[in-house]
């Protein structure tokens, strides 16, 4: 990281993430909302989502399917 002109290692705690369900969230906010687009990225099947609904979905769903993390 550059600190005032001058290339330095640096430390810094990382959060813990837990990303093991977003496929199913995002599969769950897909069936059940039906806001979603089917596309593709390059030669890659994809799902796009209306970020902020999709987020405010997530939160609700983690807070009813994950227990106690």
């Amino acid at each position: 990281m550059l600190v005032d002109g001058v290339l330095q290692w640096i430390q810094y705690e990382d959060i813990f993430l837990n990303d093991e369900d977003f496929e199913q969230i995002g599969a769950d906010f897909a069936r059940e909302t039906g806001k979603h687009i089917h596309g593709k990225v390059w030669q890659a099947e994809t799902l796009f989502f209306p970020q902020r609904s999709l987020v405010d979905f997530a939160v609700k769903w983690m807070e009813r399917n994950r227990l106690n993390e």
